[in-house]
């Protein structure tokens, strides 16, 4: 498949916008999140529970965004409501009482997140029509955003304080909001021939290698 061209990449800027603000809140919570959960006083068992509830949910979530994303004609819409959706929750983290609160709002919030990338993926591919080098240009904006945010956490979390996490990470989920407004609406049926077009791709570089071995060795 012939590539797409740098003009491929022509109004990707809120696409990849969306990748940096993503990462960038993942950066913010994941390392930091069971320091929080030991700040509010508990227990070790406890927070590793709370800890494999986003895991758990990986199973469910977002698959179930993607059905939503490849079935609706309002995927810019859904990724909104779950960024909007997200901030909401964890401005109530501050406030929860106790594992059982928390593990409520976890999961709540992991779920509303886990929307992010299917829905994101879904239209970076429809932008580059599946071309994977140059999605892979637009996914390494995640990747920026994620070591921004690990880097910096820790200064900004001795500066003002473990329990200033939840504000933080409200900010960079501020900043998904604000992104996720920027998106321009895509038609679902071009993004679904986009993400046929990229599996095949990574289909063939799979069975490349057994088909090699097969035929004695790698070329």
């Amino acid at each position: 498949m012939a590539g797409v061209g740098p003009s491929g990449l022509q109004g990707a800027g809120p696409i990849r916008a969306l990748f940096f603000a993503y990462f960038a809140f993942i950066g913010i919570y994941s390392p930091y999140l069971s320091l929080w959960f030991d700040s509010r006083g508990l227990s070790i068992a406890q927070i590793a529970v709370l800890m494999s509830l986003p895991q758990l949910l990986r199973i469910v979530a977002p698959p179930f965004w993607g059905w939503l994303s490849d079935r609706g004609s309002h995927r810019v819409v859904f990724l909104r409501l779950s960024a909007a959706g997200s901030l909401l929750i964890v401005l109530l983290f501050p406030l929860a009482q106790g594992p059982v609160a928390l593990a409520v709002l976890l999961v709540m919030m992991c779920f509303m997140t886990a929307g992010q990338m299917p829905i994101g993926e879904a239209l970076a591919l429809e932008r580059t029509r599946g071309d994977a080098g140059q999605y892979g240009r637009i996914r390494l904006w995640g990747s920026i955003g994620f070591v921004c945010t690990v880097l910096a956490g820790g200064p900004l979390l001795d500066h003002f304080g473990m329990m200033s996490l939840p504000w933080l990470m409200a900010a960079s989920l501020a900043l998904l909001v604000a992104v996720s407004f920027a998106l321009p609406e895509q038609t679902s049926a071009r993004a679904r021939r986009s993400i046929h077009s990229f599996r095949s791709i990574s289909k063939g570089s799979v069975t490349a290698v057994p088909r090699s071995v097969r035929s004695g060795g790698l070329a």
